[in-house]
């Protein structure tokens, strides 16, 4: 029986440590942007560089497993897990824009909602979206991460050459982010969510799972420093995350994001040994994690709601995007997790459109 991607993986405390660090980021830099003016490249960044890693182990397992890969169930794990919080959240935008508009944006709700369910918001569009989806742009990065890395890694494996594949990703997305840095030098909100911008900490977190092993090895042979080098990892992830003008400046786009995915990475396989957390402190941390993915979606839309509260919006924004994502845990995505493990449970292992390796 072919293993489901994504479906039954248990979660570890520790990524869920890293994931609510990384969401406390992204909410402290949309409420106080001139603060943590680098905090929202970091939390970014760091979500990237943990489902590269993560998509790409679940991709490796079901190859040793079977191997093969069915592309038509990891598609559907992925929307199961990524579209109920969504639709949620686009269904009361909808409803409340058009039956209240406060935010003016009545006439663009068809357009809004197409952009985001055909995860389109990292291209510049020819029509006009709400605010309530800026940052959707990198789900839309991610997803089209998803429909074609796990090609990618099929066809390299068969041929023998992930090593390569992976090198020749990270070159040709660097050189991509550099061009379009220079092209769109005169507009930086443009480079900020281009599919090419920060796609290579996906890469970067996928390569920490191919040579997972090296990494490992690595990093016990230099046990010893451990506590020094988790320090040095936390103080420039938060001297980066405080660093003024941040979008503004050429080299956070071009070193910057392989410099946080690296950081990243670092984390990942230090924290993610924890079978339990180490100290109780961090358990608010970790259930920040668990929901970090419907607070990420609802806290543009309510940024926006809040704007009139002037300055209690930063405050207001936060705990009612925090409320918002525990309702969406707890009713859609509760339920599409039972959803998917019954998938995995009835599953056969007869899937169409699977590919074979040697």
């Amino acid at each position: 029986m072919a293993i489901s991607v994504g479906a039954t993986t248990p979660r570890l405390p520790g990524l869920d440590v890293i994931r609510g660090i990384a969401i406390a980021l992204v909410l402290v830099r949309h409420s106080w942007p001139a603060v943590f003016a680098g905090a929202g490249i970091v939390g970014v960044v760091m979500f990237f560089t943990l489902s590269g890693y993560l998509i790409t182990s679940l991709l490796q397992r079901e190859l040793a497993t079977t191997g093969r890969v069915s592309f038509s169930r990891f598609a559907l794990m992925r929307a199961i897990r990524l579209v109920p919080a969504l639709a949620l959240m686009l269904v009361v935008f909808a409803i409340v824009e058009s039956v209240f508009n406060p935010l003016g944006d009545r006439s663009t709700v068809a357009l809004t909602i197409t952009a985001a369910l055909l995860y389109l918001r990292d291209f510049p569009l020819p029509f006009a979206t709400s605010p309530a989806i800026n940052t959707l742009w990198t789900l839309a990065v991610e997803e089209q991460f998803y429909l074609f890395w796990p090609a990618i890694l099929v066809f390299a494996t068969r041929r023998r050459v992930v090593g390569k594949t992976i090198v020749i990703a990270l070159a040709g997305l660097i050189v991509a982010s550099s061009v379009s840095v220079g092209v769109f030098a005169y507009d930086p909100a443009t480079v900020y969510i281009l599919p090419t911008t920060w796609a290579s900490s996906l890469v970067v977190g996928a390569a920490a799972a191919v040579y997972r092993d090296r990494v490992v090895a690595l990093l016990r042979a230099a046990s010893r420093f451990r506590m020094p080098m988790m320090v040095a990892v936390a103080v420039l992830l938060a001297a980066l995350s405080l660093y003024p003008s941040a979008k503004n400046t050429v080299w956070i786009y071009v070193v910057g994001g392989p410099t946080i995915a690296i950081l990243t990475v670092v984390l990942i396989f230090v924290l993610g040994e924890w079978k339990s957390l180490p100290w109780r402190a961090l358990e608010p941390v970790r259930l920040l994690g668990l929901v970090s993915y419907a607070v990420y979606i609802w806290n543009a839309i309510v940024l926006e709601w809040c704007v009139p509260m002037g300055p209690l919006s930063g405050i207001a924004s936060i705990a009612i995007t925090l409320l918002f994502g525990v309702v969406s845990w707890f009713t859609v995505e509760r339920a599409a997790r039972w959803l998917r493990r019954r998938i995995v449970a009835s599953a056969n292992g007869v899937w169409p459109r699977k590919v074979r390796t040697r």
